[in-house]
């Protein structure tokens, strides 16, 4: 965003913040995706990124979840 001095000041990106956000899998991190309403390919790098955190130390079982969470933000779902 910006320097200021020795300040860096760097903003998140939206398919970033979509992925964290499936991560966390809090309500109001459900309710935040749901009004942010995820395109396709924001879906799809996060379920790219969410795939390499197992070799970053992330359990498997979250995941898992948030791979369900984007699967039910995919604009075919039922």
């Amino acid at each position: 965003i910006g320097s200021y001095g020795p300040l860096m000041i760097h903003a998140i990106s939206r398919p970033d913040f979509i992925a964290m956000k499936t991560l966390a899998g809090r309500a109001q991190d459900l309710e935040d995706l749901n009004h942010l309403e995820p395109r396709p390919d924001e879906i799809a790098f996060a379920r790219d990124y969410l795939n390499t955190l197992a070799f970053k130390g992330t359990s498997q079982d979250q995941i898992d979840d948030a791979l369900a969470l984007l699967d039910s933000l995919e604009p075919d779902s039922p």
